[in-house]
């Protein structure tokens, strides 16, 4: 099946299903230097630069758990993520470790708590409910000056076997570096809360409203893949 036969436009918004991280990778990079649109940044990280943008994307990966996690790159590239890098973001995904001098939160310290706890209800009183949502953000985000990207993760059981499939939003999302990391580690946290489950984890949807790459990975982006 062809790049295009896999994604859908519907007006503003882009669905792209992919195979696995390393393809999810590269046909949201394709995606956006075909369709992305060159926004200038008035505040926020890299103010001043321009992205490469798309108005809203959701991106379906079917075997989100194929190995390598971290995007397989031409030896002329650097490697946006690697596996250690995904390992090490999985524990600031997962633990609330003490915040240093600098930070005003990390996402372990939203998400550790609220994934014990939707692991044990899964438990106690079974799969089928609609409330297992890890909410990421706070009201009082909105006064951050970095506040977070990654807003929420809500989670369905279902199919035979049974698998336990993610639904994630990010508000901004850095497509070039911030994707592989993210959903390498948001893929190691799946599969840790199916095996405490004990359910096969599952498919992985994410969507956004402020998917880019910013303009100095734009040639890096070009070469990949032009190849």
């Amino acid at each position: 099946m062809s790049f295009k036969q896999q994604l859908i436009k519907m007006d503003q918004s882009y669905y792209i299903k992919a195979r696995d991280l390393d393809d999810a990778w590269f046909k949201t990079i394709e995606l956006l230097l075909k369709y992305g649109s060159k926004i200038p940044i008035d505040f926020g990280s890299y103010e001043g630069q321009v992205r490469l943008q798309l108005p809203y994307f959701t991106i379906e990966i079917l075997y989100p758990g194929t190995r390598p996690l971290a995007p397989i790159v031409p030896h002329h590239i650097e490697p946006p993520a690697t596996m250690e890098y995904i390992e090490e973001y999985l524990g600031y995904l997962m633990i609330a470790s003490p915040l240093k001098c600098e930070e005003q939160y990390t996402y372990g310290s939203r998400i550790e708590l609220q994934m014990a706890t939707i692991i044990d209800n899964y438990l106690k009183f079974g799969f089928n409910t609609n409330q297992a949502c890890i909410s990421v953000s706070q009201p009082g985000d909105i006064f951050l000056e970095d506040p977070p990207c990654l807003r929420n993760i809500s989670m369905m059981i279902n199919g035979d076997p049974q698998e336990l499939h993610f639904y994630v939003y990010f508000r901004s999302w850095d497509a070039w570096c911030g994707f592989p990391v993210n959903l390498g580690g948001i893929r190691l946290m799946q599969e840790y809360m199916s095996e405490r489950i004990g359910v096969n984890p599952g498919r992985i949807i994410a969507a956004s409203n402020g998917l880019h790459i910013y303009d100095h990975v734009w040639d890096m982006a070009k070469s990949l893949v032009v190849g």
